[in-house]
């Protein structure tokens, strides 16, 4: 950079371009665009070309499709070939509070078993004690 072409200014010590040096910064911004631009129609021509491949689109039709799909070429494939999304309910869920979920269900389900044969035991003797009394009246009665 030229001494004599740039200035300096004291109070901020910031550096203020001339003219020329701004022209040529927008013109290499220019540039840039231009090529970031080629770029991205070269890419969508590309994903066009892959969507016409994996389909029987034409061209228009899946340059189309891409445009309301904002160029999501998984989404238009998946259409054409009949797949619907998977959706997890439990895709909130880490991984420990999947683990600690089915812990949790396990020792509820023992606990709900241990209860009800608690239950069932409680039952069966009160019907022993009911027949051994049955038992015990029908034989008194026979003396």
């Amino acid at each position: 950079m030229d001494i004599s072409s740039t200035i300096i200014d004291a109070s901020n010590n910031t550096h203020v371009m001339k003219d020329t040096e701004n022209e040529i910064y927008e013109q290499k911004k220019q540039e840039l665009l231009e090529k970031r631009k080629q770029m991205m129609e070269i890419k969508k021509q590309e994903i066009i070309k892959l969507v016409c491949r994996q389909t029987n689109y034409t061209e228009e039709e899946a340059e189309n499709l891409l445009e309301t799909n904002s160029f999501n070429y998984l989404k238009v494939i998946n259409d054409y070939l009949g797949v619907k999304p998977v959706i997890s309910n439990d895709s909130s869920k880490t991984t420990n509070q999947m683990v600690y979920g089915e812990m949790r269900k396990f020792l509820d389900h023992g606990a709900r078993k241990f209860l009800h044969q608690q239950e069932q035991t409680k039952k069966y003797n009160e019907f022993l004690e009911r027949k051994k009394q049955q038992e015990e009246n029908n034989t008194k009665k026979e003396d």
